[in-house]
């Protein structure tokens, strides 16, 4: 996989009380000023290239099927999409006291992100719960991984880098925003204040080296110069054992130290691995 992937920033839906100004914000903020973006719109909504120039510019609107078919060409997580589809009820609304109603749900739903925003800056550790779903998957993980890299930190651009699924990607993303370790800003997602460790005693700890070993095995179906498999059976005495354990603790504290300053430009995974084969 290439660290050459570039992050397209995207405005953010909840910035907006007009989904055409936010449809318009989101079409130039795309490479190329959005070249092409209307005919995948017109695709997406099943209508006329002419039609999309319509909503963007005069009258018309959105159905909210169309706006619903939307949602996954936006890069919508659920809350995204759910907003997204009342910005158009409200721009839909035919009466007075229609628009009041669809404009104190906009209003409740801002006002309670910004408390949950609020909230979460005083969250600096994950509870038992939130560590077990962190660590169910490799993709929690790498994804916390990869927003350290400028380059990867839209749904689409980490997406596309660890070869996973869209929704998958936009629903790690929301799970690691909810419990602050990545953050949300301008239509990115950055590095977030919440710091998570895992003891050698946790239950999930074996979890963890399981996820990242079967990764270790699947990336032996490709070759590159930057990764390094070695495997090596010895015969050793007991005594020795704990030279050969503290030499490679000392090898993985000088990785840690060069890794502290290295610049965040692609997201690796190393494992080290001594044990027994038999019983002693």
């Amino acid at each position: 996989m290439s660290p050459s992937v570039k992050s397209e920033p995207r405005p953010v839906v909840f910035e907006f009380r007009d989904y055409k100004a936010y449809l318009r914000a989101w079409i130039e903020a795309r490479p190329q000023g959005g070249r092409g973006e209307k005919s995948r719109m017109a695709e997406r909504a099943r209508c006329h290239l002419a039609y999309i120039s319509q909503v963007l510019t005069g009258h018309s609107n959105f159905s909210l099927e169309q706006a619903e078919a939307l949602n996954g060409l936006l890069e919508h997580g659920e809350e995204e999409a759910n907003h997204f589809i009342l910005l158009v009820e409200f721009a839909r609304a035919g009466t007075h006291s229609l628009r009041k109603h669809f404009e104190k749900r906009i209003a409740q739903i801002l006002n309670q992100r910004l408390q949950l925003k609020n909230r979460f800056t005083d969250k600096k550790s994950l509870t038992p719960e939130k560590q077990s779903e962190y660590y169910s998957h490799w993709a929690y993980c790498a994804i916390h991984m990869a927003v350290l890299n400028p380059r990867l930190r839209t749904p689409g651009a980490i997406a596309r880098y660890l070869d996973l699924g869209l929704q998958q990607t936009i629903r790690v993303l929301e799970f690691l925003t909810s419990v602050g370790l990545v953050r949300s800003e301008s239509g990115e997602f950055l590095p977030g204040d919440t710091r998570i460790h895992l003891e050698h005693d946790s239950p999930m700890i074996s979890k963890h080296h399981t996820n990242w070993r079967i990764q270790a095995v699947r990336s032996l179906e490709r070759e590159t110069p930057h990764e390094l498999h070695y495997s090596g059976v010895i015969s050793v005495a007991l005594d020795d054992l704990p030279k050969v354990r503290e030499a490679m603790v000392r090898a993985l504290e000088n990785v840690r130290g060069l890794v502290k300053e290295s610049k965040d430009e692609a997201v690796y995974c190393y494992n080290l691995d001594l044990f027994g084969l038999g019983r002693e």
